[in-house]
């Protein structure tokens, strides 16, 4: 499916930048448009692996981890994907078709950092 985007974001959509650091004013669309580009990635790259995570491992789940889900929902996508909505599911997110993955991991935790390859 298609993934609208805001048009000043447009330039960055699909990037391959090594560090990528967009800002901006609070509702400027900044966290829609990483997830969405993240999303697309996810779906369409042969290999696409994303550590998502904050400082401690228990607030990944009330932010990273709703907006994605709530992009794919959205976006009309979540049927491509497994994931958990569970207050004490899995954070870990797959792409069905590819095996791509959406990977938490929190500062806190140092055994969520362990198997980063």
């Amino acid at each position: 499916g298609v993934i609208p985007i805001n048009d000043i974001f447009y330039p960055h959509w699909n990037h391959q930048h090594s560090i990528f650091l967009p800002y901006g004013s609070y509702g400027s669309g900044k966290s829609i448009f990483i997830s969405d580009d993240l999303i697309n990635k996810c779906r369409t790259n042969e290999y696409f692996r994303c550590f998502y995570g904050r400082k401690v491992l228990d607030k990944v789940r009330e932010s990273q981890h709703q907006t994605f889900v709530d992009r794919l929902k959205d976006l009309r996508v979540a049927h491509e994907f497994d994931f958990s909505e569970k207050p004490n599911g899995t954070m870990v997110i797959i792409h069905r078709r590819t095996g791509n993955k959406f990977i938490p991991f929190g500062g806190d935790n140092a055994e969520s950092m362990k198997g980063i390859k």
